[in-house]
């Protein structure tokens, strides 16, 4: 599953811990809030390295080695209070990621501060 499609099912099953009013996160939402990023790392183990990351950043709420997908609820925003969730699909050494944020009134661009994050923190992987 592409990694936006899988980020879209994510996002709407923790609709409502990641702030939003309904039970799924409209198209409208999704579009503002998200963003996606690839990395690749030279780590023996891509997807122990996507997981390790997670874990330091955040909280995994489900892990599947089989098919290469990590997800976890980060904070993210100006504080780090934001709701954060994000998805890493790893194939081979290539990472793919996508996270999305309800973003409000003002723009924190939370999803991206954390992807962006996510990547530096990997890259001690490289």
């Amino acid at each position: 599953m592409e990694t936006k499609a899988l980020l879209k099912t994510i996002a709407d099953e923790y609709a409502p811990s990641l702030g939003e009013l309904d039970v799924h996160v409209s198209e409208r939402s999704f579009e503002k809030g998200s963003y996606f990023a690839k990395v690749t790392v030279s780590e023996e183990d891509p997807f122990k390295a996507a997981r390790d990351t997670a874990i330091d950043m955040g909280t995994v709420l489900s892990e599947d080695r089989d098919h290469g997908i990590v997800v976890a609820m980060l904070g993210g925003g100006i504080v780090g209070k934001t709701p954060v969730i994000l998805v890493a699909v790893v194939v081979e050494s290539e990472i793919s990621l996508g996270a999305y944020s309800k973003e409000g009134l003002i723009t924190q661009r939370a999803a991206k501060r954390a992807v962006e994050s996510f990547v530096a923190l990997l890259n001690r992987y490289s």
